[in-house]
């Protein structure tokens, strides 16, 4: 029947009150056949922490069809610019505008700051660290909780894969996994995962095929 508005999807109050007592201490990865209701369940969730002024903030990602890191970055740090202006976030970006400003020395706007260009290709790590490590620092209350929901976070690996960006999943899904460990306590930082992939079964590909030996999800709790 096509898409649903956040607001006209009805029930899974339980569900919702699970997810969100286990965002409370840690981040999840979402596992569900597919045509459960698993994207509904975490916009209804963004929806009502909007609505409800909730302590836990969510912010909901669509990263299917995101052809690279490079592109991930700017998508992530698109809609953390559309959240701030809307007023639902306070961050200073003092890390990505360091970052920035090392390869394009004239003062720029955060809002004009782009990832794509050529000279952050080697970079890129740099870039995604210091967009989270600036969204552990932003303006909070003592007992708020940022939770990014990363909706079909499996797919773009895989799409990755098909396309010879295999050491690029790798790469990034270690990297998640740091910057999870040690800005969990520090920013109150939760993520996330679901898919209509799932996790594992991108995971025992990069083993098979690539002998990827990472554990990425092991601190996370699988809803």
């Amino acid at each position: 029947s096509g898409t649903i508005r956040p607001d006209k999807i009805v029930g899974r109050d339980d569900e919702l009150q699970r997810l969100r007592t286990l965002l409370k201490s840690q981040s999840v990865t979402i596992e569900e056949f597919r045509r459960m209701g698993k994207t509904l369940l975490v916009q209804k969730l963004e929806y009502l922490s909007v609505k409800n002024d909730e302590s836990n903030k969510v912010i909901y990602f669509m990263l299917q069809g995101v052809k690279d890191i490079t592109e991930l970055t700017d998508v992530l740090l698109d809609t953390l610019r559309e959240k701030q202006r809307l007023g639902l976030l306070k961050v200073a970006w003092h890390g990505v505008k360091s970052l920035y400003n090392t390869f394009k020395p004239e003062e720029v706007k955060i809002q004009e700051v782009t990832f794509k260009l050529p000279e952050f290709g080697t970079k890129w790590k740099d870039a995604l660290s210091a967009c989270i490590k600036d969204l552990a620092a932003r303006t909070r209350k003592d007992d708020e909780i940022l939770t990014l929901v990363l909706d079909e976070f499996p797919v773009m690996l895989w799409d990755w894969m098909e396309n010879g960006k295999a050491q690029d999943a790798i790469e990034l899904l270690d990297l998640f996994r740091n910057i999870r460990i040690n800005l969990k306590e520090q920013g109150h930082i939760r993520f996330v995962v679901c898919g209509s992939v799932g996790m594992q079964v991108v995971l025992d590909r990069l083993r098979r095929e690539h002998r990827y030996t990472g554990e990425p999800f092991n601190d996370m709790t699988s809803f």
